[in-house]
């Protein structure tokens, strides 16, 4: 084999950067984004949650490092986990810490081994692998209860003598945002890794007046599906955790805060997309919250301003389109760890994950320089598809349809109202996104299984429909007859199989299988002159169809495999009508 070629990939495969789709005006259907880092202070007043925070990181590394010496990496993981916590909130670390206690003041420890974590582990969210972590019982080391006793009781202190200093910042951003909008009715998009940090800010923000509904992995889509219409009409601020918001369409609201950081910058990418799509009305604003003079927020300032460059200069859309989620978030949770265990050492280990992602972003590039296509992308021509009459037709076809099958077509507010011969309704609906615009009526196309249903039982004939007519050069004069040309698609699990044949239906009843072929082949040379269309009876084409069902079968039983049964469907491909003649084209 040979080395593959641009120009042979490009006939199969066209990619287009998402972020550089255009729309028939040529403006980019993506709207501009500002993200900025909301460094969050630790005033006077905040004093023990500073201590809290810097107490709890003592801690983790203790913890840390003690179960790497003892090899007890389930003990690790753990730690990891409280200090992504006590980034989170007072009250997150509160009732871990509470948990961890439970665990530790039982009589007898059942561990379950958890040294290795398999890519489901890491494909969880956090809030997941903190409910896994704690679904085993996971011995103490020497000293923890003592130190979990003194955090907790700091952890209850600091959480009743005022709220955490990331809500009241929380709180006067979305005032600041709905006075610069004026907008009092401005919608806020919070994400939260952990569930009892949802819980805690949509009490602190409900009691502040604001409208919350919450989004997380608990709940069944129905439940989202609600939650979500909420926030769509009445709701002020949704607050989310990573499972709550994924495959969300939010782009109704375009401020989006994140009150804590994955240190995945790829879950963050996810966060941001629910608002940042097509779509999106508005410039969507991104708050990134993280606690000033921190090492969490030195790393988070290096990646987001390094990896932007690298993305920017090879022309990637997200950190995603270069590293797979499993492989990225190990790296980017043991870059983070390393750098608060070893804080003397962060810049030398950041700078030799930046350079990692260079060489495998430069890599990546590489390979797909090979789909991308160079000629700048042509407004003009997506204008010219939207005026296509490919919607009229549709919309012809389903109201007859439905008017001939016994059905109803009535008009509503801002569209049909339709009714199948089987009861089935839809209200308001049209058939050109154009109309679908600024009205609250729904899009109706062919991808709907309704219509997919409608065009599967629509006859390929009609009886008293024309047929195109033919004269072939060479063919006996006495040859006259209905000529079609079918395919055969078997379709199994492993494979379909697809056949094609051509039938020769004469006039006297014949079935001529040599001249179907004979035919087929004179066609294909050009020999032949297109005449007046001739209107046949119904009757010819459900009889030709009658004896392609049964050469089909024939051909069907050829193909067939005991071990892998399929049913077959034909399809007509072409069908004329056609004369012979003997002295060349007339």
């Amino acid at each position: 084999t040979g080395s593959i070629e641009q120009a042979a990939v490009r006939k199969y495969v066209i990619r287009t950067e998402k972020r550089r789709a255009i729309d028939v005006r040529g403006e980019s259907l993506f709207k501009p984004r500002d993200t900025r880092i909301i460094s969050v202070e630790w005033e006077d007043q905040h004093q023990k949650q500073r201590e809290l925070y810097d107490r709890v990181t003592t801690y983790v590394r203790s913890g840390y490092n003690r179960a790497i010496k003892e090899r007890k990496n389930y003990i690790g993981f753990l730690m990891v986990l409280m200090q992504r916590l006590v980034s989170s909130s007072t009250h997150a670390i509160e009732s871990t810490l509470e948990r961890r206690l439970s665990v530790i003041e039982g009589k007898e420890y059942v561990h379950s081994r958890v040294e290795d974590m398999d890519e489901e582990w890491w494909e969880m969210d956090v809030q997941e692998r903190m409910e896994d972590m704690f679904s085993r019982v996971i011995p103490a080391f020497k000293d923890e209860r003592d130190d979990v006793n003194l955090l907790l009781s700091l952890a209850r202190s600091s959480a009743n003598e005022r709220p955490d200093a990331k809500a009241e910042v929380l709180v006067d951003l979305m005032y600041r945002l709905r006075r610069e909008e004026n907008n009092p009715d401005l919608k806020f998009l919070v994400f939260t890794e952990f569930v009892p940090t949802q819980e805690m800010v949509k009490d602190f923000l409900s009691a502040r007046g604001f409208s919350v509904v919450c989004l997380n992995g608990s709940m069944n889509f129905k439940e989202r599906r609600e939650t979500q219409k909420s926030f769509a009409s009445e709701t002020n601020v949704m607050v989310s955790t990573e499972a709550g918001g994924e495959g969300l369409n939010l782009q109704f609201c375009h401020i989006v805060i994140n009150y804590d950081i994955p240190w995945n910058p790829m879950k963050l990418e996810q966060r941001i997309g629910r608002a940042d799509r097509i779509g999106q009305k508005h410039p969507v604003k991104v708050f990134n919250f993280v606690f000033h003079d921190t090492i969490e927020k030195r790393v988070h300032e290096v990646l987001e301003e390094k990896l932007a460059v690298i993305l920017h200069d090879l022309g990637f859309d997200k950190i995603g389109d270069v590293l797979d989620s499993g492989e990225a978030e190990r790296g980017f949770e043991d870059l983070y760890v390393d750098a608060i265990m070893e804080p003397g050492s962060a810049e030398k280990k950041l700078n030799t994950f930046i350079e990692s992602f260079r060489t495998r972003a430069e890599d990546e590039h590489e390979n797909l320089e090979f789909l991308e296509e160079d000629n700048a992308l042509k407004p003009e021509i997506a204008s010219e598809m939207l005026s296509h009459p490919l919607p009229s037709w549709i919309e012809r076809m389903v109201t007859n349809y439905l008017l001939s099958e016994g059905g109803n077509v009535g008009r509503g507010l801002s569209g049909y109202d339709l009714v199948w011969h089987d009861g089935y309704s839809v209200n308001d609906v049209v058939f050109d996104k154009r109309k679908a615009e600024g009205r609250d009526a729904d899009l109706l196309t062919l991808s709907n299984p309704r219509l997919q249903d409608m065009l599967r039982s629509i006859p390929h004939y009609a009886p008293g429909q024309p047929v195109v007519c033919v004269k072939l050069n060479g063919l006996p004069k006495e040859i006259e007859g209905c000529w079609s040309l079918w395919t055969m698609v078997v379709q199994r699990d492993d494979r379909k199989d697809v056949r094609v044949f051509p039938h020769f239906y004469h006039t006297d009843g014949k079935v001529l299988v040599p001249t179907a072929n004979r035919v087929w082949d004179t066609m294909i040379r050009g020999e032949f002159e297109v005449m007046d269309q001739k209107t046949e009876g119904g009757a010819p084409y459900h009889e030709v169809e009658k004896s392609v069902m049964m050469m089909g079968y024939d051909r069907f039983m050829e193909l067939k495999d005991d071990a892998n049964p399929a049913i077959p469907e034909l399809y007509p491909v072409l069908f004329i009508h056609v004369e012979g003649f003997d002295d060349g084209l007339a």
